[in-house]
């Protein structure tokens, strides 16, 4: 199981690349490629190729292929799953700052063995697809989604089975989209974090 941490949004809204967002003492890419590598082991950052000057050089990367261009988080996933075909993927984006060792420890003890399992926002009603576990037979079928025109997520997982998980802090699920978002999040940190 690889941690797969999804870097490569444009950020447009935001004015920033999300990834270099400071939320727990360092930029936090770097902050979930250590979670996750200490969790599983294995971790790889999924970014473009004109984000690499802005990572650390030591830090496994993806880079977005070409063949899944502008396609949301798909691109990362799937760019991911070309080069790493045998690996089963726990995905996190970067731009939700209460993902951290204990909020994904839960999450992994919470798996059912390949089994697609996706965070559910029990409040929106809605699944956060950057946050979940692909195993390989999804990965495959999300492949064969895209293939045939698919490109997003949420319309993959409504013909797909998955496995909701919630989890109980219902803060959890806030996200970093714009220079709004990350104002109201530095100015109630201590009562998200």
């Amino acid at each position: 199981m690889t941690g797969l941490i999804l870097c490569g949004g444009a950020g447009s809204r935001l004015g920033q690349e999300k990834g270099l967002l400071n939320f727990h003492g360092q930029p936090q890419y770097q902050f979930l490629y250590s979670v996750l590598e200490g969790l599983l082991g294995k971790a790889v950052l999924s970014c473009k190729k004109t984000q690499e000057p802005l990572l650390k050089p030591d830090m496994k990367k993806v880079f977005d292929s070409p063949m899944y261009d502008n396609a949301g988080p798909l691109t990362g996933i799937l760019s991911a799953h070309r080069h790493f075909p045998d690996d089963e993927f726990i995905v996190v984006a970067c731009d939700y700052p209460a993902v951290n060792k204990q909020t994904l420890g839960k999450f992994l003890d919470h798996l059912q063995g390949g089994k697609l399992t996706i965070f559910y926002n029990a409040d929106s009603g809605f699944y956060e697809t950057v946050l979940g576990y692909y195993p390989i037979m999804a990965l495959k079928e999300l492949d064969m989604f895209y293939k045939s025109g698919g490109r997003s997520i949420q319309d993959f997982i409504r013909v797909n089975e998955v496995a909701p998980y919630t989890p109980a802090d219902p803060n959890f699920f806030l996200n970093i989209n714009t220079h709004e978002d990350l104002i109201a999040y530095l100015e109630n940190k201590a009562s998200i974090l």
